[in-house]
């Protein structure tokens, strides 16, 4: 995954995640610094909606493409 902020963009790599409770820890490195990024519940609803959005389009476009090299 990469990170983009205002001082450069780098690369996120995943070492390990945990689950707290309700809440999950995803431990890694962000360039040579250590960083970690931690999901709550309250996180969920937007991450849902994001994905269905994805799912929605990568559909559209597959049967787009079907009815394409149907024809």
């Amino acid at each position: 995954m990469k990170v983009s902020s205002p001082v450069g963009t780098f690369l996120f790599t995943f070492d390990k995640i945990r689950l707290h409770g309700s809440r999950i820890t995803v431990h890694g490195h962000m360039g040579a610094w250590p960083s970690e990024i931690e999901v709550g519940i309250e996180d969920v609803p937007k991450t849902a909606w994001l994905a269905l959005g994805a799912v929605t389009l990568v559909s559209a476009l597959a049967v787009s493409r079907r009815r394409a090299t149907s024809r």
